[in-house]
């Protein structure tokens, strides 16, 4: 992926955050991201989007806020709720991982493109009940 502009729109900035999401470069996404974060109209989806960066660096403390704040910008994704559950369970906050996971996992149920995500909130509602 090239430099992007100075005066890099939005779209750009999704492109350029995408392309590394497709190549596994979670690091390379976290630029553009922040940027997104910064302007109007990037806030829920950039925040979600480096939530799932941070978890797929294993940067769980870094994850729970950012999730958080996606959650705080209107995002009603499942994936959203599953990180913060699943930082939550890494905390040892069990009520909140159960609350947050058990909201994924509905959220989930009626829409196939977040099977995914209900998936692992079902398996760590598991882990939570089981662990």
């Amino acid at each position: 992926m090239s430099e992007l502009p100075a005066t890099a729109t939005l779209s750009d900035l999704y492109a350029a955050a995408e392309s590394a999401f497709a190549t596994g470069d979670f690091a390379k996404a976290i630029g553009p991201l922040c940027t997104l974060l910064g302007l109007e109209g990037g806030q829920d989806d950039a925040a979600l989007a480096l939530a799932i960066c941070a978890v797929r660096l294993e940067a769980f403390d870094q994850a729970l806020p950012l999730a958080a704040e996606s959650l705080r910008h209107g995002s009603r994704h499942p994936r959203a709720f599953c990180i913060v559950g699943m930082c939550e369970l890494l905390r040892g906050n069990k009520p909140a991982a159960q609350e947050n996971l058990a909201l994924a996992t509905r959220m989930g149920r009626n829409h196939p493109e977040f099977r995914e995500d209900m998936r692992l909130a079902q398996r760590l509602l598991l882990i939570r009940h089981f662990g």
